[in-house]
């Protein structure tokens, strides 16, 4: 199936749940929306997720807490989209605590417009399993936490991070602690945990 079937199919049915009385995020019974395709070649892609995100800012919410977790894990999105999701986020104003972008093509310049702090302020978790963002892309991240109080959770493993994105990562955590930190397939909740690994 072509991608842009599957961006029409979303934001019509998104239309449909917008139109509901009572809110519209419903997919799962909860304020929470998967655009999740495990299926090779029919993810949304980069384009469908700067759509689907333009189109979101756009609509109208019925109440500011419709949308808290949005997930566009396993659809090829590349770097061209994060800041259309990273523009969301902020448009949201908080109402958004979490964005999955798992196993895309995602590199160290996709991570830079969530290490904004009006975007990483707004968010508890974010998660970029699964792409490519290596020491770079952790180091921004890194850089972006020190002064973050309001984010949790963040979820770098299986991206090529080496000692010395781990390095910085861990060192963050020493000046802002209380995250939860997933790094090549290993939870910390600490950096010295995390440090005395490396």
């Amino acid at each position: 199936m072509d991608y842009r079937k599957n961006v029409y199919n979303i934001c019509r049915k998104l239309a449909q749940k917008f139109d509901r009385p009572r809110g519209f995020l419903d997919f799962s019974s909860s304020s929470q929306l998967f655009f999740d395709s495990y299926i090779p070649g029919t993810g949304i892609h980069s384009d469908g997720a700067k759509i689907i995100a333009n189109y979101l800012k756009t609509i109208a919410l019925e109440r500011p807490d419709a949308m808290e977790r949005i997930d566009f894990t396993h659809n090829r999105i590349g770097n061209d989209a994060t800041k259309a999701i990273a523009d969301l986020v902020v448009a949201r104003n908080g109402g958004l605590k979490s964005v999955d972008l798992d196993f895309n093509i995602i590199t160290s310049n996709g991570v830079k417009p969530f290490c904004d702090e009006d975007v990483l302020g707004k968010l508890i978790s974010l998660s970029f399993s699964g792409n490519s963002i290596q020491d770079e892309g952790a180091t921004y991240l890194a850089e972006a936490i020190e002064t973050n109080t309001s984010l949790i959770g963040l979820d770098v493993t299986h991206n090529e991070i080496g000692d010395a994105g781990a390095t910085k990562l861990g060192n963050s955590l020493l000046i802002s602690p209380n995250k939860e930190l997933h790094i090549e397939g290993r939870v910390y909740y600490s950096a010295k945990e995390l440090l005395n690994e490396i």
